[in-house]
């Protein structure tokens, strides 16, 4: 007997973002503000503060389920970039719309920012492990800060484009046609490693092990094809290309690529929205990806890796999550009626298992919801066997409190369109 449940009725259709359990992670939206005064870019501090420039410079707090705004500086330049060292000082690059543009410099105390009487050269900036900062444009340049003074330690005419700084200190330079890496030794730059590169140079990130990635971008009759994403391994005098995969299909251009801290990679892909992929040494896979919240204009990635990302709908955060998959099938003992189970443990932290049987073959969801209705999870969305069917849920991106999980699932080949839906109440506490 296929049968109806509608609690929670409306509440649970009304709102939520969409999550894509086809692949083996998710990005769910944990938090949305769209006053963020035309948002361009975003940055996040040392202490977890988000900092997001448009309309001038914000700041935000972020609590895992909303941000609160903490401070604003009122800039009437256009802004053009935005980074932030590891003592939580924030660097605005700002300028007119078709003029000079510059580095502003500011502190921030948790409630106000204090603009420094400095201004440094344009350009795309990284910062060294020891807190060099490092300004592509027009060759390479370095600078060391004393409080408030900057000086100028080094330049080369040589090279230009995106950076990214290793571990080690390396600085690794991407323009148009070619990946440099450069050392620095507190006075000058020495390049050790050159390689031609075919397309165009978007962004560049550097890996804990050293790995390089290069999103690059293909021109098709003056205008943008597709996205490449490419990882280049280097033996500290050479580089070698390991991997490549062409991203999102045609009318596409790289925004920004930013590497985790468990080594995932996040590629904001303009129009095609926002993945994620794995790299293992000669291959990627895309294990993620969100394309409602499009385009994309910049991202950032904290240390919990949690995605912050600016669009023209404001400012958004994103758990990056495993989709959990079915653990256990008993088809040998089929059940006669659909039903969803209670969760066990219940109370949990962070996991629990979930039942429930089908009579026959069908397509299922099973999704969770906040008390607001809000969709926070898919635990599940594919089509299975009849029989007893479990998954684990991993509540790890959510607060403490109380969900709502429902199941979803398609009705008999009748030609009816009916369905089942069932709704049980599960208590996460930390």
């Amino acid at each position: 007997m296929w049968r109806k449940s509608f609690l929670l009725g409306i509440i649970i259709f009304g709102c939520g973002a969409t999550t894509y359990a086809q692949l083996p992670h998710t990005f769910t939206q944990t938090a949305h503000i769209a006053d963020v005064g035309d948002a361009r870019y975003v940055a996040v501090g040392p202490n977890g503060t988000v900092f997001v420039a448009g309309a001038g410079l914000f700041a935000y707090s972020y609590d895992g389920s909303s941000f609160t705004n903490t401070a604003y500086y009122d800039d009437t330049f256009t802004t053009r970039n935005l980074a932030v060292d590891a003592q939580g000082i924030v660097f605005l690059r700002v300028g007119y719309l078709f003029g000079t543009t510059f580095y502003q410099v500011y502190s921030y105390d948790g409630t106000s920012f204090s603009r420094f009487n400095a201004s440094l050269h344009r350009g795309d900036i990284a910062f060294g492990p020891d807190g060099t900062i490092f300004i592509s444009y027009g060759g390479l340049w370095a600078y060391t800060r004393e409080d408030t003074i900057f000086t100028s330690t080094a330049h080369t005419d040589n090279g230009s484009g995106y950076i990214a700084v290793a571990p080690d200190g390396t600085i690794f330079q991407a323009s148009d046609d070619s990946l440099w890496a450069w050392t620095y030794d507190g006075s000058s730059f020495t390049n050790t490693a050159q390689i031609d590169i075919s397309l165009d140079a978007a962004d560049v990130a550097v890996g804990a092990d050293g790995t390089v990635f290069l999103a690059l971008a293909t021109r098709d009759r003056g205008g943008w094809d597709n996205t490449h994403l490419s990882a280049y391994s280097f033996n500290d005098t050479s580089f070698t290309n390991t991997a490549n995969i062409v991203v999102g299909g045609e009318d596409n251009s790289a925004i920004k690529v930013e590497v985790g801290p468990d080594g995932t990679i996040f590629l904001a892909n303009g129009t095609d929205g926002l993945r994620a992929y794995t790299y293992d040494g000669s291959s990627f896979t895309n294990t993620a990806h969100r394309d409602d919240i499009v385009p994309i204009d910049d991202i950032a990635v904290s240390s919990d890796e949690t995605i912050f990302l600016v669009s023209d709908g404001g400012l958004y955060a994103y758990a990056y999550t495993k989709n959990p998959t079915s653990i256990d099938v008993e088809p040998s003992e089929l059940p006669t009626q659909i039903g969803l189970m209670q969760n066990y443990p219940n109370p949990f932290n962070p996991t629990t298992a979930i039942e429930f049987s089908l009579p026959q073959n069908g397509f299922v969801t099973l999704k969770v919801y906040n008390l607001l209705g809000e969709e926070v999870a898919t635990v599940l969305e594919a089509r299975k066997p009849a029989g007893r069917h479990t998954v684990s849920f991993d509540a790890s991106a959510l607060t403490s409190g109380l969900y709502y999980y429902t199941l979803t699932a398609s009705a008999p080949a009748t030609g009816s369109g009916q369905a089942f839906k069932q709704t049980r109440k599960m208590l996460l506490l930390r």
